[in-house]
């Protein structure tokens, strides 16, 4: 009897090793009806290891990413974003941030740098995670940068200053003239700094194709920049050369504060306001007070008590009224409110011309996606890239359920791959060569969440699962860089004042903004499976008899594949397969074929999952999901895979 039993528990414990053996090995019997063949002889192109961007935003700290007493980066955030291999860095922020942001108070020392503009709508903000605190985090962490260009408040002389600030070599003999590139280079070295930062792109303004971001050419057109080609969309063509635009009775603003409020006096003297959008053009304003007109005077010592009279800097906007003794102080509570023409401005011709004068390797990328941009252009002028943001492209309708939104997500990518596409022939087809179309910003729309689901439900693992589809789709396209929208924010401790709570649950690392403590996001985690490959050559799969998700009725298609799949091999000939099962309930069992390739019998598999499709780490549970890594006796030739359900899978065989 005790036999028997000894019989059976070594039985039984031998079942235990060979199973997970046969999910992960190469059993040759009952073949999967799913296979997926590598070609490995078959060579695409270089995975741009820039594909594996985020965004950085400059406001309350970086979001949290550097320590408020030095401005720098904590250590913890610098390790992170090294672990998850982000190497390339968008500053600014957004729409809401970046073309507001004054880069010349975000330099010296921190207890000299003034409050900047944060926000239309806004209140300022300090300036302590600036130009040379990127330029730090790039330097710690190896990876390079892209800076989003201030073109609604700025101008093109500030633009060319601030690429010589950030890149411009250090002269034996620099110049005492701003206008000469050595001069911001030595006030770089002297603010701590002498070697030149790694920023390789600069966008000139962001999503300047949509309607809240096209900020000065709001007004009406008055002239458009001279230029030689067809151009049939006002806006665009504004955006391409340049020109002025007349605003009737619009709010002034303040230094810093872009409130309601800043337009309001507060009865004291002194006072200063702003026009929205400067330069204002010579002799073009009327200032109003509560409505009623006042004059423009050169000198307001010369005014008397009783004079409603103010001062203009036509470059800068700035408005100043009188203390009550020279010139009348507007009464508390009134409005103040401005009719001028705004320009002229340089258009994306000038900037780049500009640009290129002061550094011609950086490349220069314009942030208008409209037919209209790419018309005006033509081929006669120059651009060196396009950036998107395709934030809402292909994403599920609001009014779902959590699990049908769910598998609808994973239709997004294949929606972008079409859209992307056709953009990239357009680009092409009107510039007359090739012209990278850049997804400058992608992930999802703010608050595009199911109806019952969460806000926090873009922090889950369908997203991660989501964002590696999504940079599959973009490296099939032929996309040089990327950019993850946001790389790091604060989710569980929002301040409204600073940006909607919407738009922090897509970043890839989070924290409580307090302390040096950061968590990996599954879309965080999925940027570290994925740029691994960066720097290797794609090479062809094919998945045979792939499994659907079906989806409901109303969806834009019947099903969406559950496998997504991407390979690569490196210099040495080691191939490397990455497997996205999107299934939020079913594993895949696949055999895996090589075609003309011999690999050895252990191969390094890394898993990136979690206990359901709808797991998130938190600051207090930050291991829900997780990367996890074995090694598997696959022998030397096919072999069979069971693909978790919800996970990414990456293979390295040598």
């Amino acid at each position: 009897m005790n036999k028997i039993k000894i019989k059976a528990l070594l039985l039984a414990l031998s079942l235990i090793v060979i199973i997970p053996f046969q999910t992960a090995s190469y059993a040759a019997e009952q073949q999967p009806s799913t296979q997926i063949t590598v070609n490995v002889s078959e060579n695409g192109k270089v995975i741009n290891p820039e594909l594996f961007g985020a965004i950085i935003n400059w406001t309350k700290n970086g979001e949290g990413a550097a320590d408020p007493k030095t401005g720098k980066a904590y250590h913890s955030f610098e390790k992170m974003v090294k672990q998850l291999g982000i190497t390339s860095i968008r500053y600014g922020g957004g729409t809401i941030s970046a073309t507001c942001f004054d880069w010349k108070r975000a330099i010296g020392p921190m207890d000299q740098r003034p409050m900047n503009r944060a926000r239309d709508g806004g209140p300022g903000q300090p300036s302590t995670f600036g130009p040379d605190e990127i330029g730090d985090l790039l330097d710690k962490t190896g990876a390079k940068g892209v800076m989003i260009l201030n073109i609604n408040r700025d101008d093109v002389q500030s633009a060319a200053q601030y690429l010589a600030y950030m890149t411009a070599p250090v002269s034996e003999h620099p110049s005492s003239d701003p206008n000469d590139p050595s001069y911001w280079a030595a006030l770089r070295a002297k603010n701590g700094h002498p070697k030149p930062y790694d920023f390789n792109w600069w966008d000139v303004g962001n999503e300047d194709d949509l309607a809240v971001a096209t900020h000065w050419r709001d007004g009406k057109p008055v002239e458009i920049g001279a230029h030689t080609t067809n151009a049939t969309n006002v806006k665009s063509a504004l955006y391409a050369f340049g020109g002025t635009t007349l605003f009737e009775n619009q709010d002034t603003i303040g230094y810093a504060d872009l409130t309601p409020d800043s337009s309001i006096s507060k009865g004291t003297g002194n006072q200063d306001f702003y026009a929205s959008y400067p330069p204002v053009a010579p002799k073009s304003q009327t200032v109003y007070v509560n409505g009623a007109e006042w004059k423009q005077t050169d000198n307001l010592k010369t005014a008397l008590p009783t004079d409603e009279v103010y001062t203009i800097e036509n470059k800068s906007g700035k408005i100043t009224f009188g203390d009550g003794i020279h010139g009348k102080i507007p009464a508390k509570g009134s409005k103040v409110t401005i009719t001028y023409k705004s320009g002229p401005h340089g258009g994306f011709v000038d900037y780049y011309k500009a640009l290129k004068a002061v550094n011609p390797n950086i490349k220069v990328a314009a942030q208008d996606g409209e037919t209209g941009f790419f018309e005006a252009m033509g081929s006669t002028y120059p651009y060196d890239g396009v950036a998107y943001h395709p934030l809402t492209d292909g994403f599920p309708k609001t009014n779902l359920p959590v699990d049908e939104f769910t598998k609808q997500l994973f239709l997004a990518p294949g929606f972008q791959k079409t859209k992307l596409g056709n953009m990239q022939n357009e680009i092409d087809s009107y510039a007359g060569k090739h012209v990278p179309l850049i997804p400058s910003a992608y992930g999802h729309g703010q608050g595009n969440i199911p109806k019952d689901g969460d806000k926090a439900f873009h922090l889950n693992l369908s997203d991660g699962l989501l964002n590696a589809s999504e940079l599959i789709q973009y490296q099939n396209l032929g996309i040089p860089l990327a950019h993850r929208f946001l790389l790091n924010d604060t989710p569980f401790n929002p301040d409204e004042t600073d940006a909607p709570t919407a738009r922090r649950f897509n970043a890839a690392i989070i924290s409580n903004g307090k302390d040096d403590n950061f968590v990996a996001t599954p879309s965080g985690l999925s940027i570290e499976m994925m740029s691994k490959l960066g720097g290797m050559t794609q090479i062809s799969t094919e998945v045979k008899n792939n499994p659907k998700i079906e989806l409901a009725k109303s969806a834009s298609s019947p099903n969406v594949d559950t496998l997504s799949t991407i390979a690569a091999k490196d210099n040495h000939g080691n191939v490397e397969l990455l497997v996205v099962n999107q299934s939020p309930d079913i594993d895949v069992t696949t055999q895996i074929v090589l075609d003309q390739y011999t690999h050895a019998k252990k191969a390094k598999i890394f898993t990136m999952n979690g206990s359901s499709i709808y797991s998130m780490n938190t600051l207090d549970q930050p291991n829900n999901v997780t990367i996890s890594n074995s090694d598997v006796n696959v022998g030397k030739g096919d072999f069979n895979y069971t693909f978790p359900a919800h996970s990414i899978t990456r293979i390295e065989l040598e």
